[in-house]
């Protein structure tokens, strides 16, 4: 995916995200969430108006830590956020697959995604429990699939 990756948060929470070894010998994109009681941070990937009006969805490679905090696929079209929640995949630690149809993700307004004007994808990481945490998150072969 073309376009620049930055990371949104409020203090003290943070998300550090660098080219590592999520699963064995694989690269990919190897993202640290450290997250203050009901704190959250993500990483924002800009497509710059992306037209993946011929795709069925996005999908990508998960290596969670098992720690299970909420996490969340999102993608921007028309300023409008939509998103999935992916929580229960992150209680577990083994690689999965994941494929999102374009029709689960939720508008935050109400809107419909336009997958012909994909603005970001970004992925959100928000704490839950009764303290502060760190967890670390394995991303690979990020995309919208046919």
């Amino acid at each position: 995916m073309p376009g620049t990756v930055t990371s949104r948060r409020p203090a003290p929470c943070s998300a550090d995200f660098a080219l590592g070894k999520p699963h064995a010998d694989e690269a990919g994109l190897v993202c640290t969430y450290k997250l203050a009681k009901g704190g959250y941070a993500g990483i924002i990937k800009s497509l710059q108006g992306a037209d993946w009006s011929a795709c069925k969805g996005v999908q990508f490679w998960l290596v969670p830590d098992g720690k299970a905090q909420k996490l969340i696929c999102q993608l921007n079209s028309n300023g409008e956020d939509f998103e999935v929640d992916l929580t229960q995949y992150a209680a577990s630690t083994q690689p999965q697959l994941v494929q999102l149809p374009f029709s689960q993700f939720k508008g935050k307004n109400g809107g419909k995604l336009d997958a012909g004007a994909v603005q970001h994808f970004a992925l959100y990481c928000n704490q839950t429990g009764d303290s502060a945490v760190t967890t670390t998150l394995g991303f690979d072969d990020i995309g919208a699939y046919r």
